[in-house]
């Protein structure tokens, strides 16, 4: 026997609808609140492949998403064939949803697709000498970075401080109104490309941005790529003045473009 499975949050008027739509026919769900158990979002981000809106709803462990798609599904008359062909198909194996736990870092690379990656590197390769980085002096780090619900993760670093800043590596985010969050997190924020010319200019200080106080880097450069819910930026950071210019706005952004074109397809 199968099961339906929503993610939801207590208060939330939609999660209530889908709810009270699936209640309609007559089935049991079992519900994994986020309001009571906040730590499932980082796994249910990882499930859904991006997704960070609630309700999420599952049968079995297809994705059939949110109170649109739900109501979509009623509406075209095929939700009741779905929810049929769900809880009386054989047993789910294995068990869904998994047990819960915090998904590895690296584990959140799954979002996008091998070859993107692989396109995405080469093209960050290829954006450091468009910067004026050369063999002898490199921009010091070039990212593309993933938003999770708690972290962001690096999906492609070159320069040397891919020492640093590894494939799969996190970094977490700040707190609200702090002065810990991250380059990328305001830039994400803030839907602008960030540039900073020093470390004073950083919006809300650097006494705790890690970026800064680990690893000297308060000069940055990071344009926002948002394709439906999944969020990142295209990052070049130094520890140098003068290397990054205003003027490298649309190189970044240029990059930026084109990650979002490729993902959207």
């Amino acid at each position: 026997m199968g099961k339906i499975t929503v993610f939801s949050l207590d208060t939330c008027p939609f999660c209530k609808k889908a709810k009270e739509l699936l209640a309609s026919k007559g089935v049991s769900f079992d519900v994994i609140s986020l309001t009571q158990q906040p730590e499932w979002r980082p796994l249910m981000y990882l499930l859904t492949k991006g997704r960070t809106s609630v309700p999420e709803v599952f049968f079995n462990s297809e994705l059939i998403g949110g109170l649109d798609d739900l109501a979509a599904l009623e509406d075209s008359g095929r939700l009741d064939g779905l929810i049929k062909a769900c809880l009386e198909g054989p047993p789910v194996s294995p068990d869904f949803p998994p047990q819960l736990r915090k998904p590895a870092t690296e584990e959140f690379l799954q979002i996008i697709p091998a070859e993107l990656r692989e396109k995405w590197q080469s093209d960050l390769e290829g954006l450091d000498k468009r910067l004026g980085g050369t063999s002898d002096h490199p921009i010091s780090s070039l990212l593309v970075m993933l938003e999770t619900p708690k972290e962001m993760v690096v999906v492609c670093s070159a320069g040397p401080g891919r020492e640093i800043y590894k494939v799969g590596a996190g970094g977490e985010k700040g707190r609200e109104g702090g002065e810990e969050k991250l380059y990328c997190q305001v830039a994400i924020e803030e839907k602008v490309t960030l540039f900073l010319d020093g470390p004073d200019k950083f919006p809300t200080g650097l006494k705790d941005n890690d970026d800064y106080k680990n690893f000297g880097y308060g000069y940055y450069l990071g344009a926002p790529w948002i394709v439906g819910q999944v969020k990142g930026t295209v990052v070049a950071m130094e520890t140098r003045p003068g290397i990054l210019k205003e003027s490298q706005i649309s190189l970044i952004e240029e990059l930026r473009d084109k990650i979002q074109s490729d993902f959207s397809n």
